[in-house]
Order: structure tokens, then sequence, then C-alpha cells
């Protein structure tokens, strides 16, 4: 039921697409390893449709690169993103859309930003992210309904102005983000 999982899952490169009626991508915890439950994601495009978590690390969650798009859960009772310990995004584009019970964005020690949004109510609708210029620096449709968005790209940068469109609700600003 789960997409892809180990007690280490690193993705270096390729084309992933996952229907899983589980967590998509989990790194689960397995005592005998003696390790930590760790993703890191480096390169490559991965497309999650869970019906559990989109991604899941019982450890820790790392994006240094590639694309990645989550249409996750449909529940309050799981997350687009879900992890235990910390999320570090560094590079790549990151856009998950979920429900917002268990909604969590990359931490504090990351160096690209991210933004986390939710619904007033649940969407089918396309996400967008542009910037003051109106250049499109992401786009998804969701293969499902959402309340949740986080969203992450290399042109996210601390002061600019972005506009998310999203759920059926009018435009909305942002300049800060979480770095």
């Amino acid at each position: 039921v789960e997409g892809l999982e180990a007690n280490g899952v690193e993705i270096n490169g390729g084309v992933i697409s996952l229907r899983a009626y589980n967590d998509g991508i989990n790194a689960c915890d397995n005592s005998a390893t003696g390790t930590t439950p760790y993703i890191s994601i480096s390169d490559g495009s991965i497309t999650s449709n869970a019906d559990g978590d989109g991604i899941d690390s019982n450890g820790d969650l790392t994006v240094s690169g590639g694309e990645i798009y989550v249409s996750g859960p449909t529940s309050d009772s799981d997350s687009a993103l879900d992890y235990d310990s910390t999320a570090t995004v560094t590079g790549g584009t990151v856009v998950a859309a979920g429900y917002s019970g268990m909604a969590q964005n990359f931490g504090t020690d990351s160096i690209q930003g991210s933004i986390l949004l939710t619904c007033q109510s649940a969407s089918t609708e396309a996400i967008r992210v542009t910037d003051a210029s109106g250049s499109v620096l992401a786009e998804f449709a969701p293969a499902k309904a959402y309340s949740c968005v986080i969203v992450s790209t290399p042109a996210l940068k601390q002061g600019g102005t972005y506009t998310v469109t999203m759920g059926g609700q009018s435009t909305v600003s942002y300049t800060h983000l979480t770095l």
C-alpha cells in the first residue's frame, strides 16, 4: 500500500510516478537497523498521488533538487508532507497539496523559501505561483481535492512578492517566506 518504503529513501534522479493507497514515499522506523529513518531527494521528477501522507519520513526529510508534485490525502489525519524530526529544502521545486489537519511546512534550517497556505474549503482547482512581474514560478493541478498547499522553488526570495492562486479563492500576495 506504500508507493516506496524503506528505512532510508534516496532519490537522485529519474522519473517516478506513484499511486499509493497509503503513503506515497515512506521512510519507516526499523529498530533492527539502528539508523534513523530519512528521505533525501536531490534530483528527478516525482509525482506522488497518495491516500495517506504524500511524503512521510519518520525521521528527516531533505530536498536539495528535482521537481516534486504531491496530491496528498483528502482527510485531516494525514498530510501532503509529514516528518518526525526535521524537513529542510535547499533546492528544487515542491508543490504539495493535501488536507490541512496535520499540515507541516519545511523547517527553519532551510535556505530556500517555502510557503504554506490553507483554503477555506476543499478545492480541485489548479495551483499557480507567480512573481511580481507575473512570471509563473510553479504550477500544478492536483489529482484530487485539497485544502492546504506547500510551495517551494529556487525563485522564492525573502522580501519578494508572490501571488498564489488556489482553491477558487481570490489571489493572495505574500512577501514573507519561511526561510
